[in-house]
């Protein structure tokens, strides 16, 4: 889960969250409901939200596939880290808006913003 702030005009993510995977089969991932409360409570409890889910795409792309814009129905913003052996890791943050999704931030963009403060992954960009 991608932890932050919404502000006027942007976006502050204050922290990324790793939770267990409950897919049976290992090429998936279905995030175990229990780790989404918890960390939806905890962001909560900080004056924070859920701004986005993110997971990876081992073939290297950061479009969403057909099950990504199946399984998440537009409640969360999904980040998709595109992986491939060799090569740097690579972003794209989707929003679904209007009854489809779109790229809010293509790897290049978050490229440039991503920066750490206080020893903390984070990101400041215009929505």
């Amino acid at each position: 889960m991608v932890i932050g702030q919404r502000g006027a005009g942007h976006t502050k993510v204050l922290r990324v969250a790793l939770g267990r995977n409950m897919a049976t089969n290992p090429r998936r991932f279905e995030l175990d409901p229990g780790d989404l409360v918890r960390f939806d409570l905890e962001a909560r409890s900080k004056g924070h939200e859920i701004l986005a889910i993110w997971h990876s795409h081992p073939d290297g792309s950061t479009e969403l596939s057909a099950l990504d814009r199946r399984a998440s129905l537009g409640a969360w913003d999904q980040v998709i880290v595109a992986v491939e052996p060799g090569r740097r890791a690579r972003l794209a943050w989707h929003r679904y808006q209007a009854g489809h999704w779109s790229t809010v931030h293509s790897p290049d963009d978050l490229d440039e913003n991503l920066r750490g403060e206080d020893s903390e992954p984070g990101l400041s960009s215009s929505d």
